[in-house]
């Protein structure tokens, strides 16, 4: 079970390292937990074309993807994609791919991600997040607008490649581990 915990955390360890570094705000976690942030999470589930397969949900926030608050969480819980905790979930080889999945289901929950919200200017912030499920995963830079009235405007500015998660060396090494 333990190679499994080190596995978990070299896959999410991988996609940090994905990120590009000329961003801040890795430490402040009061903006990746901000209204922000949640308007720019509520936008990348909507858009995510695997919410429809995932039946799980975890939120995790900055670059190292560290497990969010649960009054954060709470904001995205629902019956469709209820939540599943970061610290149960664990990495495994099935079929020579990699799955990350939770401990005490088996279930791979859709994985959300804010990695840094940075303020710019006039109310504007630059956020960057990603989801990943399975082998699949995104990553978009956003500019966030606050409205007059309250609430967010999120326009995505452009997608931030990331490796495929199979394509890896972990996945290569992992293959023959059942």
């Amino acid at each position: 079970m333990d190679h499994r915990r080190i596995l978990t955390g070299l896959l999410f360890l991988g996609l940090a390292a994905c990120a590009p570094r000329k961003r801040s705000a890795e430490g402040d976690r009061g903006a990746l937990e901000s209204p922000a942030a949640a308007a720019v999470l509520r936008r990348v589930l909507e858009e995510c074309p695997r919410k429809k397969d995932a039946r799980g949900l975890t939120i995790t926030v900055g670059e190292k993807m560290e497990q969010a608050s649960p009054e954060f969480e709470k904001l995205f819980d629902s019956p469709e994609l209820p939540l599943f905790h970061y610290r149960r979930l664990v990495a495994g080889a099935a079929g020579g791919k990699v799955r990350i999945f939770d401990e005490a289901t088996g279930v791979s929950p859709l994985i959300l991600q804010i990695s840094s919200v940075t303020p710019l200017q006039n109310g504007r912030r630059e956020a960057v997040a990603a989801w990943s499920w399975q082998e699949e995963a995104e990553r978009w830079r956003y500019e966030v607008l606050e409205l007059p009235g309250g609430g967010h405007e999120v326009k995505p500015l452009e997608s931030i490649p990331i490796a495929p998660r199979n394509a890896d060396q972990l996945s290569r090494e992992t293959k023959g581990m059942h």
